[in-house]
């Protein structure tokens, strides 16, 4: 029972430099997209509204070096940065890969279903 929150987050990975968007900067303590997991799986973090079930909806533009950053975060278990770890629990992941691009083997072979909408 009780109150449910959805949250939601959007981010572009095309290039190398784009994997502070996952694991956040070497400074950050929580950062990036392993925050935005925490901050939906951690339950010492308040949600607004009190919520006691949360959420999470991803959505994911990437190519092939995209999709590469995005290996242990779509594993099951929990995914660690260089100074935290998160539990990834009530997530959906939509990894739309961009035309230029093909779904690659890791990507294929972590979701749970493929659609071809280009």
């Amino acid at each position: 029972g009780g109150d449910i929150a959805i949250h939601e987050t959007s981010l572009e990975l095309l290039e190398e430099a784009d994997k502070s968007k996952v694991q956040g900067e070497v400074s950050d303590i929580r950062g990036g997209l392993l925050k935005f997991i925490d901050n939906v799986n951690n339950r010492n973090i308040k949600s607004e509204g009190g919520a006691q079930n949360r959420y999470g909806v991803i959505h994911i533009q990437a190519n092939e070096v995209g999709q590469l950053m995005l290996r242990e975060v779509l594993e099951s278990g929990r995914s660690s940065s260089h100074r935290f770890s998160v539990s990834k629990e009530r997530l959906l992941f939509i990894v739309d890969v961009v035309p230029t691009a093909q779904v690659t083997s890791q990507l294929q072979s972590r979701s749970i279903v493929v659609f071809d909408c280009h």
